[in-house]
């Protein structure tokens, strides 16, 4: 059984009210308060744009899911917070799409995509 890598999430400004979540290690149960903390903190610092890069995300469970679904749940309760997810693999991207995530937030493939229109 590999071994979990705790997640770290640290935030950059990317101007305006656009912030990026740089994640790095394994978006499971362990890395729960993290995710939510830092939402919560950017939603009520008045963050309107939330760019998620999972470039060094290792592993994503169905619980890490949950978890994303319900920072998004959060977000579309705000009316005008956005989520968008940049580089994931292929394979969490195929995830995201079955479980439905596209019809909530945007999926793009690189971070300057996400950025093009900053709020």
């Amino acid at each position: 059984m590999p071994v979990e890598t705790q997640l770290n999430v640290k935030t950059r400004d990317a101007g305006g009210k656009t912030l990026i979540f740089d994640l790095s290690g394994d978006l499971t149960r362990q890395g729960e308060e993290e995710m939510i903390s830092s939402y919560t903190l950017a939603s009520r610092r008045g963050t309107i744009k939330f760019i998620y890069n999972f470039a060094r995300v290792g592993d994503i469970n169905s619980t890490g899911i949950a978890i994303l679904i319900g920072i998004i749940s959060e977000a579309r309760k705000s009316n005008n917070q956005k989520i968008i997810v940049c580089n994931l693999n292929p394979h969490y991207e195929k995830v995201f799409k079955m479980v439905g995530l596209p019809k909530y937030i945007e999926i793009v493939s690189e971070e300057k995509q996400a950025l093009e229109d900053r709020v």
